[in-house]
């Protein structure tokens, strides 16, 4: 399978490709007045509205100040209360790149203990000398978080 890599306070982090709708420079989301704290506000490229997420806020890590060496990718993810896709921007701090992981070398999701990542790592790969931790996107946010993104979209 085919893996988008990126990193997020020097960790590295993986996404199936087929949740991915494309990886844009980041801009500041407009701020929109929204009950959850990891909305960071709402954006638009071709033709579609979507909201950015500040996974740092998510992963519970120290804010940092954003700026063009940032990415936004832009993802999709099932919210499974409801069946709908929900699409949503996700800022990172680099985007690495598109990496095939066997199924073999992709290893079962360890017991990450009472972390907020052991919600949402599927499994755990490496490359090179480090580890990778693959991102299961229908799980990282919680119904709720996932209706006030769709919320903020007006959806």
């Amino acid at each position: 399978m085919q893996y988008l890599i990126f990193t997020i306070d020097k960790t590295l982090y993986a996404v199936d490709v087929f949740h991915i709708q494309e990886v844009i420079s980041y801009e500041e989301p407009q701020h929109l007045p929204c009950p959850d704290p990891i909305i960071a506000g709402l954006l638009s490229s071709r033709g579609s509205n979507f909201s950015v997420v500040d996974i740092r806020k998510k992963f519970e890590l120290e804010p940092i100040q954003y700026t063009d060496a940032n990415k936004i990718v832009v993802i999709d993810a099932i919210n499974k209360r409801h069946g709908s896709k929900v699409v949503f921007g996700a800022i990172v701090d680099s985007v690495q790149e598109v990496l095939t992981l066997d199924e073999q070398v992709t290893d079962d999701r360890p017991n990450l203990g009472n972390s907020i990542a052991n919600r949402f790592v599927k499994s755990i790969a490496k490359k090179d000398d480090k580890f990778v931790l693959i991102l299961d996107v229908d799980k990282i946010f919680s119904f709720d978080e996932l209706d006030n993104i769709a919320k903020t979209q007006g959806e």
